[in-house]
């Protein structure tokens, strides 16, 4: 074979590419591991945080005052007093007691009477 011969030929050994060493590889610095270690802290907080909101609005008990002796008292002076008649007596005892069954699951509802601070009351 001829020297034209030998180069128009296709070369049959494989090309290898070069192989990566360490020192082509970027080090990590220490500011990838300080920004790598301020997303964590900040995810996790976050995380917490939320969890410790939707825990307070959904899960964590309250309490819930009700002058019940109070609201009584009230409707029956209205009612002594012809302010009331006795449909308007019963329809605002049902509103009250409507008022009462709206509270949320996670709310505690006590008798003002029995409680000795100043918690969140229903008013009338």
């Amino acid at each position: 074979m001829d020297q034209k011969q030998l180069e128009s030929r296709p070369e049959t050994t494989p090309k290898t590419t070069p192989k990566t060493t360490q020192q082509d590889e970027p080090k990590p610095t220490k500011f990838a591991w300080f920004k790598t270690l301020f997303i964590s802290a900040f995810v996790s907080i976050l995380v917490s945080g939320a969890s410790f909101y939707i825990y307070d609005i959904y899960y964590a008990p309250k309490f819930l005052t009700v002058d019940f002796k109070g609201y009584v008292e009230q409707q029956r002076k209205l009612f002594l007093a012809k302010k009331i008649d006795e449909t308007d007596l019963k329809k605002n005892l049902k509103i009250f007691q409507e008022k009462i069954k709206a509270v949320p699951e996670n709310t505690i509802v006590l008798i003002k009477e029995a409680v000795v601070s100043d918690e969140e009351t229903i008013e009338n």
